[in-house]
């Protein structure tokens, strides 16, 4: 982004929290919206044109608009495809992964249930969550992952604090 760009970024901040104050997003949700619209301002500064007698903000408030009802729609499509994680007795096994496991049925039945198990609760987490916790599993600590992310150390915490009493939740509900 130029100067001006990043200028008209500035100006118009409190437009992406007017923004989602008046698309009804609730607090809880807030930081996992927030990244989204904010780049959709900065892709609004980048494709705006003076010219066209527009006011940035009118402008802004269209472009975030749009890419948030195409977000919502991608994540509903998603919601309703199929499950691809769907495993027969007679699916054919390509390569030797589950080859020690099916040796004792009952084994294979019950590493499959735990998998499909652990795939729905990770599904009930938001993609923040989602990556933070991979980051942790991949052996990063909280201090590291919050200098990838350029947040906080504090934010990585809640986060995961967060998504800890939603796997819970979800244990509980199983």
């Amino acid at each position: 982004m130029n100067s001006y760009q990043r200028e008209l970024v500035e100006k118009n901040h409190d437009l992406i929290y007017s923004f989602m104050y008046k698309q009804g997003i609730k607090k809880v949700d807030f930081d996992d919206y927030y990244g989204y619209v904010a780049e959709s301002m900065c892709k609004a500064a980048a494709t705006f044109d003076e010219s066209r007698n527009y006011k940035f903000s009118t402008y802004a408030y269209c472009v975030m608009d749009n890419d948030l009802k195409l977000l919502k729609r991608d994540s509903y499509t998603q919601k309703r495809k199929a499950n691809h994680y769907t495993c027969s007795y007679e699916q054919i096994i390509e390569d030797n992964k589950y080859t020690d496991i099916l040796k004792d049925n009952n084994n294979f039945e019950e590493y499959m249930i735990s998998l499909l198990s652990f795939q729905e609760i990770m599904n009930t987490l938001n993609n923040k969550e989602r990556l933070i916790l991979q980051k942790m599993i991949d052996g990063k600590t909280q201090k590291e992952i919050a200098f990838d992310e350029g947040v906080t150390y504090q934010y990585i915490s809640a986060v995961l604090k967060r998504a800890k009493a939603k796997i819970v939740r979800e244990m509980m509900c199983m």
